[in-house]
């Protein structure tokens, strides 16, 4: 399988958030350099390390393909140092006659390169839509891609499952792997930093279909990338605690963040997030 010729004047700028996970940063950086090896995509590496005590910032550092590399204090998270690589990656130096591509990436995910590479062969060809690649986990499950509005509550979203005969077209996205174009970006404007982790991808789908871009899910599993771990917590005071931390998709300032973009009744939906999960976590033991 050739591509060489598809991606000649081509670069893809990969926007990657870390942070004391060195061997899934190595990983990733290897699978990078391994498909950029196999296909001759030209990548470059948009960085930012977010404190790491483990080497990764050295790792980073070493790599050839990183372009940007920037650094946080363990406070950025990822929505910050994704839109600090957005940054870089935007005000990095161009070659002329070249066209450019970001592409958003988590260091856990394990890409399938074949498939991989006919995704980025899809976003070529569609530079006015964004591409997700839909993740499976390692038994065969879907874990992130796209989602539909499903509901009632702003939030209330259906994952589409790659394959299914109702379309791969979707309204919003987990940012496990994104591709678009630069021009793209100038359109949508940057990854909203003033969300704490979760639910800055979310905002970006619908700010994109606000604007009329159409988001398109991989009809096949581009890679692995296993769910995050359920914290089956002990106490309703620890999961409660996750669930609003900065990383919790309850996270009062995110969650209240994105329900104003939503809607102008957002003070409700936000009361319902919040009873709703109330509800679903009765079954966890009593401190």
């Amino acid at each position: 399988m050739s591509q060489s010729l598809d991606f000649k004047n081509v670069v893809f700028r990969v926007l990657v958030a870390c942070r004391n996970r060195y061997s899934l940063t190595q990983s990733l950086l290897g699978q990078i350099s391994d498909i950029c090896s196999r296909f001759s995509v030209n990548f470059e590496i948009f960085a930012v390390d977010d404190g790491s005590s483990d080497g990764t910032s050295e790792l980073l550092k070493s790599d050839p393909m990183v372009k940007r590399l920037n650094y946080g204090d363990g406070s950025l998270f990822w929505a910050k140092s994704m839109a600090i690589a957005e940054s870089m990656a935007l005000h990095a130096d161009r070659k002329a006659g070249f066209d450019y591509f970001f592409i958003w990436i988590n260091d856990d995910v394990h890409l399938y390169p074949e498939r991989f590479v006919a995704l980025l062969t899809e976003a070529l060809a569609n530079k006015d839509e964004i591409r997700i690649g839909a993740m499976q986990t390692e038994d065969g499950l879907h874990s992130y891609g796209g989602f539909r509005r499903s509901g009632m509550h702003p939030l209330r979203l259906s994952p589409v499952i790659p394959g299914l005969a109702d379309g791969k077209s979707i309204q919003t996205f987990n940012g496990n792997l994104v591709i678009y174009s630069e021009e793209i970006s100038k359109r949508i404007g940057p990854i909203d930093g003033k969300y704490s982790h979760a639910l800055a991808d979310i905002d970006y789908g619908f700010r994109a279909t606000k604007q009329g871009i159409r988001i398109v899910s991989s009809n096949v599993y581009v890679g692995r990338c296993n769910l995050n771990d359920p914290h089956r917590f002990a106490t309703r005071r620890e999961a409660w605690k996750a669930f609003i931390g900065p990383k919790g998709g309850g996270n009062f300032k995110s969650l209240k963040r994105i329900l104003m973009k939503r809607t102008k009744f957002w003070a409700p939906f936000l009361f319902v997030t919040y009873f709703r999960w109330a509800i679903s976590h009765l079954v966890v033991k009593r401190d």
